[in-house]
């Protein structure tokens, strides 16, 4: 895994090389989260997950995202798959989401940049 600055873990599973996405551009992305690496990889005990529905549209840097998603897709391209270990204070910190995130947990998220758009 790759580690930014920010404490960011990241690896691509899948990279594709194309145009690399910048700030402004809008994006289509499907996304799981979890709660540990072994249950991202096996797709089990998701938090959340657009597998079932549309991608998300977003617009990348407009603060929609967690702080490490916004940091780490950013040279992603179409059809890229990244895996992310987010550290709690570029997630939901020491607030967590009760009854679903604690409190300072690491998520685990797999991004796939499924179209794009400026």
């Amino acid at each position: 895994m790759i580690k930014t600055p920010s404490g960011l873990k990241y690896q691509n599973d899948k990279n594709i090389g194309g145009a690399p996405i910048k700030i402004g551009q809008t994006i289509r992305l499907n996304y799981m989260v979890a709660l540990s690496k072994e249950d991202l990889i096996h797709a089990t005990n998701l938090i959340d997950s657009s597998e079932a529905r549309d991608p998300i549209l977003i617009k990348v840097g407009d603060g929609s995202l967690l702080q490490g998603l916004e940091e780490g897709i950013i040279g992603m391209s179409k059809g890229d798959t990244r895996i992310f270990e987010i550290p709690p204070h570029l997630a939901f910190g020491k607030r967590g989401i009760p009854g679903i995130i604690p409190e300072n947990a690491t998520l685990y998220v797999e991004i796939n940049i499924s179209t794009k758009s400026s």
